[in-house]
């Protein structure tokens, strides 16, 4: 916690197997210590596994929200990946204000 209220998650390290659990666990914990709002922070993050930095980003979004576009030098490997979190992105972050 930074502050009463203030939870802050250290990401600097990458997007590994494990993020999106670690991180899981790491809302439910601040959570539990009466987190109400959220610094993630992403400074100096070298980047890493794609699917799971996907899975990160749908914790925060609701269903449908566009999170990123890949374009292949010829158009024959462009694609998009959205959300597809059933959640509110408050409930899947443990009630955060927004």
């Amino acid at each position: 916690m930074l502050k009463p209220g203030v939870g802050y998650v250290d990401m600097s390290r990458g997007f590994n197997y494990t993020t999106t659990e670690e991180l899981q666990g790491a809302l439910e914990d601040l959570h539990a210590k009466g987190m109400t709002s959220l610094v993630l922070d992403l400074r100096n993050n070298p980047g890493g596994f794609l699917d799971q930095a996907i899975r990160v980003a749908e914790l925060f979004l609701p269903k449908s929200q566009l999170i990123l576009t890949q374009k292949g030098r010829n158009g024959l490997r462009d694609s998009e990946y959205k959300s597809r979190n059933p959640c509110a992105p408050t409930d899947a972050a443990g009630d955060l204000d927004q």
